[in-house]
């Protein structure tokens, strides 16, 4: 029976593309992490426009970030010298590192069923009548 060995073929082959795809995102996070410092930067630099163009640009830097890793940045960027704190750094990491490590863990899975090539279905129960002992009286 090659069923297991099958299903655990394309467990792996999937895995092996969504792992491949998490670690882009991973990069992409990192990328949109060390970009916004220079986005908010960029957006509060032209003294010429009004309040709500300027807001309307960090709105823009906070969604760039959000799209790359399912984090949105809620803090202040004025009191950070334009950069994320270390707990939405870290924040901001969780999704894209678990996702990493959820497709590695699934693609175990896959490899542990690719090798269990000899899987024993019981298909009928049997049963052996043991006689009782007759114990004689000397």
């Amino acid at each position: 029976m090659h069923l297991p060995k099958l299903v655990g073929a394309l467990v792996v082959a999937g895995a092996l593309l969504m792992f491949f795809g998490a670690i882009i995102n991973l990069f992409e996070a990192v990328e949109a992490v060390n970009l916004y410092p220079t986005c908010i930067a960029t957006a509060l630099s032209d003294s010429t426009e009004l309040e709500y163009q300027k807001y309307s640009k960090i709105a823009f830097c906070k969604d760039e970030i959000r799209n790359a890793t399912g984090f949105y940045p809620i803090s202040e960027y004025f009191t950070k010298g334009f950069k994320l704190s270390p707990r939405e750094t870290v924040a901001a990491f969780l999704q894209p590192i678990a996702n990493v490590f959820w497709w590695l863990a699934l693609m175990l899975v896959g490899t542990v069923l690719y090798r269990s090539g000899d899987v024993v279905v019981p298909i009928e129960e049997s049963e052996k009548m043991v006689r009782d002992r007759v114990h004689s009286k000397k």
